[in-house]
């Protein structure tokens, strides 16, 4: 696992773990890379949608239950990534996603599995943006 070096003002050196994944259980995990994202059911692996983490088997970003994200090609999870973030870093929490006062569930291809994507009301122009330019390169492609 990679680590980053600070030193301290005494002279010390302390050695901190660079850590973009982490099991189940909680523990850290280096990125193994052994599977593709699309053939990777991202099994053990724990998510956040307050962390960037990713998969310890495929590597793909896990900003959302691994379940939803499962078999799905990386090139589509970054895009997902790129709308969610545009969306203003919408919360799930067990079952489905958060959507509070200031927020629009929004319909999107990449989101039905999941019910759309909450977009805050304030975010909406940066979102509609991303959605422009990743069907763009989707046309392109």
């Amino acid at each position: 696992m990679d680590t980053l070096t600070i030193h301290l003002i005494d002279g010390q050196e302390m050695e901190l773990p660079l850590v973009v994944a982490f099991t189940a259980d909680g523990e850290p995990a280096d990125l193994v890379g052994d599977v593709a994202p699309e053939h990777c059911d991202h099994k053990g692996a724990t998510w956040s949608d307050c962390f960037d983490l990713r998969c310890p088997r495929c590597g793909s970003r896990l900003f959302l239950p691994a379940s939803k994200l499962a078999h799905r090609p990386e090139a589509e999870i970054e895009k997902m990534h790129v709308l969610w973030v545009g969306a203003g870093w919408p919360s799930w929490s067990s079952g489905g996603w958060r959507v509070p006062d200031g927020w629009t569930l929004h319909s999107h291809p990449f989101f039905v599995t999941v019910g759309g994507l909450p977009v805050r009301n304030d975010r909406y122009e940066v979102f509609a943006n991303e959605e422009r330019r990743i069907a763009f390169e989707i046309k392109t492609d």
